[in-house]
């Protein structure tokens, strides 16, 4: 089963299917466009969902109560990523469904912890060795996202 990525940077994407590639995910699909993401999560089942909070056409919290709703990915692991520090929007995402949050910028020792609590069952939390270099290409990418 993939894990979905649906977050309307394209940036933030390539930061998020990396550290996922890094950390096991074989499978990853990644989504600009929060509807396409939505409508792909309508007919495939996924391991766990990262979503970012803010999008343009379709929020993240909007996303997660139609996720919830109806369809394959019900009881599926939902992670919120936002840079929000309003204590509402974590409350209306918790409400909606999502089981943990990111904080932006991405941090890398924040995102091997969430996904070590709702992935460890799946061996995705084997370190990638590489990540240990600072010339691999996610610390390229980690400079730019700063």
């Amino acid at each position: 089963m993939p894990l979905v990525i649906i977050d309307d940077c394209p940036l933030n994407l390539a930061i998020l299917k990396r550290l996922a590639s890094s950390r096991g995910a074989r499978q990853v699909a990644t989504f600009s466009d929060p509807v396409k993401g939505l409508a792909h999560l309508a007919v495939t089942t996924a391991r766990l969902i990262i979503v970012d909070h803010s999008m343009d056409g379709l929020d993240g919290i909007e996303l997660v109560r139609r996720v919830r709703a109806d369809g394959p990915n019900r009881a599926t692991p939902i992670v919120m990523v936002t840079g929000s520090e309003e204590p509402g929007v974590r409350a209306l995402a918790l409400e909606a469904g999502v089981q943990d949050f990111l904080e932006k910028p991405i941090d890398v020792a924040q995102f091997k912890q969430v996904l070590s609590g709702l992935l460890a069952e799946d061996g995705w939390t084997q370190a990638d060795p590489r990540e240990r270099d600072a010339d691999h290409p996610f610390y390229a990418l980690r400079r730019v996202a700063g």
